[in-house]
């Protein structure tokens, strides 16, 4: 194999070792094959992290096995776990992150949000999904802590209250042109109303 075909098939190391004898024959050949050795490694590195990289929660799973202490890997796969709809996984992955780090706005966030809206009855805490929604709202003022505030205070009850918050988090998102908060609150917004 060439030196070009031995980086294309993960063999950088071999590649930097046959363009030995180019590097005298052809002096800008070294730069190119550098290029290439690197993308052999790059390529090398995809291939064997592939089987972490197939869905979102093995690729969170596998940052946090690197990174235990990372607030944005349990983040990140607790953002996973909700979507799939796995609400007891998703909190213990948040309580997890939250004792790491006490405070962190985004786990608070999707903490109160997954308090206050989990299907199932025996996962909701309103009254803790308030107090960590007003938490993560008070570290960092966004529509989407906002209108998570709003379904805090809609689960607790104080419907005027998660009726006030929807319509400030959905003038907030419009003004940022957040067009996917702006539509779902429009879709919530109607039955705080009523």
């Amino acid at each position: 194999l060439h030196a070009d075909e031995l980086v294309e098939v993960g063999h950088p190391q071999r590649a930097a070792e046959a363009a030995q004898p180019l590097r005298r024959v052809e002096p800008d050949r070294p730069v190119r094959l550098r290029h290439l050795a690197v993308a052999g490694e790059l390529t090398w590195a995809t291939r064997s992290e592939a089987r972490v990289w197939h869905d979102g929660r093995s690729l969170w799973a596998a940052a946090i096995d690197r990174n235990p202490e990372s607030a944005v890997a349990h983040h990140g796969l607790a953002i996973v776990l909700h979507r799939e709809r796995r609400y007891a996984e998703a909190l213990a992955t948040i309580d997890a992150a939250l004792a790491l780090h006490p405070g962190h706005p985004d786990l608070l966030n999707l903490g109160a949000l997954v308090r206050a809206a989990a299907p199932d009855e025996a996962l909701r805490d309103p009254v803790r999904a308030l107090a960590m929604a007003r938490e993560a709202l008070g570290k960092t003022a966004t529509p989407w802590f906002r209108f998570t505030l709003a379904v805090a205070l809609s689960a607790t009850g104080d419907f005027p209250g998660a009726i006030r918050e929807a319509r400030a988090a959905r003038a907030d998102a419009a003004s940022q042109d957040i067009s996917a908060l702006v539509a779902e609150i429009d879709r919530v917004l109607p039955g705080l109303e009523n």
